[in-house]
């Protein structure tokens, strides 16, 4: 099976290529607001590396937030487009839980907890944050997606956990002095979900899922979890200071 898989909803931006469990082709940009022509950039030269077409394509994937609104619509339109013209399935994969995964893998061998959770900047004192558990290799979901004030993590975060997300590396500063020490750091974390990561995850959802389930371009949607920055303002929605 071969999959196109692509990520933008966050600042490192990137395009994979997979043929059944091998990763034949990934590259990635980290100049967020030129995801749009960078992807499809990435996109012909892992196509044209690998001397395929993109009719070759077998299964599009693409996160679908939460993050940025527009890098989430580069990738879920590019992959919606695909899908539709070649008629050819199509799977979203949740950006936080994307992360979690990414970094579970890292440190399988060395966690000192099985807890993690994931944030997203999602800019005005606020992140995208998940929270996910790993338990006899499977991952399940702690705190669904949801957007958090930076202020108000301490009614999420309550016990030891692994921390990872651009939202952490921004506001980690302000982070109060009970939420401080349950927030672990270990080296080689990954801030960013991947698209290799989400080629693989949409793999799996169409191995558990491909007798019962539909995967039509039209059913794919983006995750938003806040009204864009004009629908806030045009609500006279204030962020609140820290």
């Amino acid at each position: 099976m071969k999959i196109l898989a692509l990520e933008s909803s966050t600042a490192h931006g990137s395009v994979a290529l997979i043929d059944s469990d091998d990763v034949k082709f990934q590259t990635s940009s980290r100049e967020q607001k030129s995801h749009s022509e960078i992807i499809h950039t990435f996109i012909e030269q892992g196509l044209k590396q690998l001397q395929w077409k993109v009719a070759d394509i077998d299964l599009f994937a693409s996160t679908i937030g939460p993050g940025s609104f527009t890098g989430i619509r580069v990738s879920i339109n590019s992959a919606k487009s695909f899908a539709f013209v070649f008629n050819k399935p199509i799977i979203g994969v949740d950006s936080l839980l994307n992360m979690a995964h990414v970094n579970f893998e890292i440190l399988k061998h060395s966690m000192e907890t099985k807890t993690i959770t994931c944030m997203i900047n999602a800019y005005k004192n606020m992140v995208y944050l998940g929270q996910y558990t790993l338990k006899d290799g499977k991952i399940s979901v702690v705190t669904a997606p949801t957007v958090v004030r930076v202020q108000d993590l301490g009614s999420v975060i309550k016990d030891k956990t692994l921390v990872v997300g651009d939202g952490y590396t921004v506001y980690e500063p302000h982070f109060s002095d009970q939420i401080k020490p349950l927030s672990l750091r270990p080296t080689g974390l990954y801030d960013y979900p991947t698209a290799e990561m989400t080629g693989r995850l949409a793999k799996q959802i169409w191995v558990d899922n491909k007798s019962t389930s539909t995967f039509e371009w039209k059913l794919i949607l983006p995750l938003y979890l806040r009204a864009s920055e004009a629908e806030e303002n045009k609500k006279g929605i204030k962020y609140t200071p820290l």
